[in-house]
């Protein structure tokens, strides 16, 4: 068990490379934030542990979200604490842990300069991994990879259909690698007795349809959608209920819109919840009505690893992680009477349903176990330490 340590820790990491580890890794973030690249990167993080390599995660900031995970885990995580994205003195800090880290190779995960401007300067390969596409271009971000473009050994995305926009954004073509997200489907599986008392403690009914939607509490996630989509769903005749599972800045405000719809007795908003098995286990369905920065999102696989189909909007890197009319369901973006008819269809046939969460399963289990992450981001980090 790694706890966290003050940022005066970056500077005290001892320098002594262990010859029983074959990889010396350091991950280097802005900070941690509710959201499916956080979870990929502790399962990346705890998956090459687990293979004897030397793995430590720095966070500029804080860990603003799965603070536990990041205890029990397995690496070593180093919050420096800084109060701005835009604090130069950052690049200091890092440079120095890389350097008493012994670090072979940094993976830089989403936008960060000075991260890449220490791994540079440390002489460290440098690996850029994204997970967001269909973004407004920012300036900031455009010239970050042009200025790093040439030190940039290599660009990972987690989806086919993010390449034209980290193209776009500065990245070389020739460098990037799709490495898809995974999710440990030993640990994700329909639990019977913990959906029925996650539905019981947030007053869900037994026998009705409940619509989950797993989301960070953001402006592109597009809660309001999902509180019209209940009440859509009621004037249907369906019995439905919607539970909002995520934690995020517009927690509250989404409350707020909840409380204030047609739909309001048939809403929960429970916040971040720890026991996702449950959570996944007492959804019907799960639905996605984001309409921006949707990539690949980790949700979908957790869900369906669950035996819970899914239904989405057609956004970003959405098709591959769902097979229509198998595991689930695609929309045209933003199409809220057909997202409506899918999930009626859904609510009325629930034979329908246990096929497709059975046939959802097979699917994740088959094609997007986390090991298979791990194994591919291995195999590209450890190709730059020789």
């Amino acid at each position: 068990m790694s706890p966290l340590v003050d940022r005066h820790s970056a500077c005290t990491l001892s320098p002594a490379f262990e010859a029983d580890y074959r990889m010396k890794l350091v991950i280097d973030m802005t900070g941690f934030w509710p959201g499916g690249a956080e979870r990929q990167v502790l399962d990346l993080g705890n998956g090459l542990v687990a293979r004897g390599h030397d793995v430590l995660l720095i966070l500029h900031q804080r860990a603003w979200a799965y603070q536990r995970e990041l205890w029990q885990s397995d690496m070593d995580a180093v919050e420096l604490q800084r109060t701005s994205g835009f604090d130069a003195r950052t690049t200091w800090w890092v440079y120095r842990a890389l350097r008493a880290r012994g670090a072979q190779v940094c993976l830089s995960e989403l936008v960060s300069p000075w991260g890449r401007l220490a791994a540079v300067l440390a002489g460290c390969p440098l690996v850029v991994a994204e997970h967001s596409s269909d973004r407004p271009l920012r300036r900031r971000v455009l010239w970050t990879n042009r200025v790093f473009r040439p030190a940039t050994a290599q660009v990972v995305a987690c989806a086919q259909a993010q390449i034209p926009t980290l193209v776009r954004e500065g990245h070389a073509p020739d460098k990037i690698a799709v490495i898809r997200n995974g999710v440990d489907t030993r640990a994700f599986r329909f639990d019977a007795g913990a959906g029925r008392a996650f539905r019981e403690r947030h007053g869900l009914p037994t026998g009705d349809f409940v619509l989950g939607l797993v989301a960070a509490q953001r402006t592109e996630k597009r809660h309001d959608r999902f509180i019209d989509l209940v009440g859509l769903l009621r004037r249907a005749g369906v019995p439905a209920w919607g539970c909002a599972i995520g934690a995020g800045p517009l927690l509250s405000e989404n409350r707020r819109l909840a409380s204030q719809s047609e739909a309001h007795r048939w809403l929960r908003f429970p916040g971040g919840v720890q026991d996702m098995i449950a959570a996944y286990s007492a959804c019907d369905v799960v639905v996605l009505v984001s309409d921006a920065v949707e990539t690949f999102p980790l949700a979908f696989l957790e869900a369906q690893a669950c035996e819970v189909p899914v239904v989405a909007m057609d956004i970003g890197g959405v098709r591959e992680t769902v097979t229509p009319g198998l595991t689930g369901e695609i929309v045209r973006q933003g199409d809220m009477e057909g997202m409506t008819a899918s999930l009626v269809r859904l609510a009325r046939n629930p034979q329908e349903r246990l096929a497709m969460g059975k046939a959802a399963r097979h699917w994740v289990t088959t094609s997007h176990e986390v090991e298979r992450m791990v194994d591919a981001y291995e195999s590209l980090l450890m190709s730059l330490t020789t």
